[in-house]
């Protein structure tokens, strides 16, 4: 799921994604390269408080830090708060463009819904969004770019969200509302990686708009897993009927090829602008490919041919840098059968041509050690990954 999805709310939204993939012939073996990168590792509990639930760059070269209820400025070596809310209900959400950032506000709204206010980095409020009339909240929030899609959620059946009617609306960087639809049933929100657009995955449909909220396109069926660009136009799904699960779809220009894979792959992964994308599969095997070569009914693979990361391990997550760079998160697995455990992981960035440009072991605390979840400003040569323990952060060298 991408940084923008990972700003949902509440439990409702959540959802599980299993996917699988067939390998073309390899490039050439994956190696480190030496003295491109540079990386700080800050630590829960010492450097800052709470977890971390997003971070952002900004184009001087600062970053943003979000934890449930503080932010942070990460700047030459500190980790500073700027930021903090004002009760204890209210909740962080963090622009993935950076320059801009939500509360989310309990107060004075039906028990597990909230209302948004709008905040230009570091703390200049900009609007509050809320309903004129009853329930007056909204149950989720999905962000995307520097406030360039902000969406909204309420279900309209019931505040938890256990029903069939959702209503979706979506807001200007000012808090002009635009637009709004309702669509039946539970739903998983995919953020274009340029923060432009919005993919809704339910239980018969795909449907994509764009941040006035004006529908794109749709494609029947039902997905599990998928990746958004280039304005909205290009998507990456994998179906979730159990015949189909080893099929990625790629959607560009109005049509799909499915194409078909061999091992359960863990996510999804494109460029902002399309040029690009990446598939993981089970056992940390990884594979770039792309787009515009899927139009004729075939798409042109490059797998990598392994990561420099010891064991049985697994991607946990990735994000594209830029068109030529990802961001890969890794966890490790031992143990001959289950339960198994997950005694550490690792944060990489990969060309693709298949190269290495940074290398990093995670320690992960047990019993509960979460998975390395990436964060980037797509354009912006950094990268940030984050446990519920530490967060890293790697600056590449142009």
């Amino acid at each position: 799921m991408n940084a923008g999805a990972r700003l949902a709310c509440c439990a409702w939204l959540a959802a599980t994604v299993v996917v699988l993939f067939a390998l073309a012939p390899s490039v050439a073996q994956a190696q480190p390269i030496a003295g491109v990168a540079r990386a700080q590792v800050f630590e829960a509990g010492t450097d800052y408080q709470g977890l971390v639930q997003g971070i952002a760059f900004d184009r001087s070269g600062d970053a943003w830090m979000a934890t449930r209820q503080t932010l942070y400025r990460v700047q030459g070596g500190r980790v500073q708060p700027v930021a903090a809310a004002g009760s204890k209900g209210t909740q962080l959400a963090l622009a993935p463009g950076g320059r801009f950032y939500a509360w989310l506000v309990p107060d004075n709204v039906p028990g597990g819904l909230y209302t948004v206010q709008l905040v230009q980095i570091p703390d200049k409020p900009i609007a509050e969004l809320r309903l004129p009339d009853y329930p007056y909240g909204f149950g989720a929030l999905y962000l995307g770019g520097a406030g360039q899609l902000i969406v909204t959620v309420t279900p309209l059946d019931n505040r938890e969200g256990i029903g069939n009617a959702f209503q979706y609306f979506f807001w200007s960087s000012k808090g002009r509302l635009r637009s709004s639809v309702v669509l039946p049933g539970r739903r998983v929100g995919v953020v274009d990686a340029g923060g432009t657009a919005l993919l809704l995955l339910g239980e018969s449909d795909a449907i994509a708009f764009d941040s006035d909220g004006r529908k794109l396109w749709k494609l029947d069926g039902s997905f599990r897993k998928a990746a958004l660009a280039a304005n909205g136009k290009v998507a990456l799904l994998n179906p979730s009927q159990p015949n189909a699960i080893g099929e990625v779809h790629v959607y560009r220009k109005g049509t799909v090829t499915r194409v078909a894979m061999s091992s359960p792959v863990h996510d999804l992964a494109l460029a902002a602008d399309g040029s690009g994308g990446a598939v993981a599969i089970d056992r940390g095997e990884l594979a770039f490919l792309t787009p515009r070569s899927c139009e004729h009914g075939q798409c042109q693979l490059r797998p990598v041919s392994s990561l420099p990361v010891p064991g049985t391990f697994f991607i946990s997550e990735m994000r594209f840098v830029d068109a030529k760079t990802l961001a890969v998160g890794v966890i490790q697995r031992t143990g001959a059968g289950p339960p198994y455990t997950y005694p550490a992981g690792g944060i990489l960035a990969v060309t693709d041509a298949g190269r290495v440009a940074f290398n990093s072991p995670v320690t992960l605390v047990q019993p509960a050690p979460g998975r390395p979840l990436i964060d980037v400003t797509y354009g912006v040569r950094a990268f940030a990954a984050h446990t519920p323990h530490r967060a890293l952060f790697v600056d590449l060298a142009p």
